[in-house]
């Protein structure tokens, strides 16, 4: 088996593992989704790993600590500051959790991925050159993380 095949298995195993019945199986998988998003690539990871990581925000609340944690990880993997408001979706919904641990792994995640959207938004002018998808138009909505957005 070549070691890419080798690879391949590992991240099988480890997305099978986050569907796992046991939630100490799951958490413990949870944690190497970073390196899940690396093997799979930026494009893989936004279409494919984050819409699966936003359908398990309902887990248990061991899993969700570790993932809420995790997300914050992301920004790279995804793709750069250019796509990491996909991360900010799961995380309001973690952030929402009743679980006082979630919660507060959810906003440290939070602050991860909001300090690589502020260092985006710094470089505006430079926006449109490398992230065409996000680059700022006049009256562009707000990420509604403010007060009243």
């Amino acid at each position: 088996m070549t070691e890419f095949s080798e690879d391949l298995a590992v991240i099988a195993k480890v997305l099978d593992e986050l569907k796992h019945d046991d939630a100490q199986v799951r958490a413990a998988s949870m944690a190497q989704i970073p390196a899940i998003a690396v093997a799979l690539g930026p494009e893989r990871t936004r279409d494919e790993l984050i819409p699966f990581l936003i359908e398990s925000t309902d887990d248990e609340d061991e899993v969700l600590v570790v993932m809420a944690g995790q997300l914050g990880l992301l920004v790279d993997p995804c793709g750069g500051p250019c796509w990491a408001h996909l991360l900010l979706g799961p995380l309001r919904r973690l952030a929402l959790v009743e679980e006082p641990a979630v919660r507060d792994q959810a906003v440290t995640s939070l602050d991860t991925v909001c300090g690589a959207l502020q260092r985006e938004a710094g470089n505006l002018k430079g926006a449109a050159r490398f992230c065409p998808a996000r680059a700022p138009t006049r009256g562009s909505p707000s990420l509604g993380l403010a007060p009243g957005g």
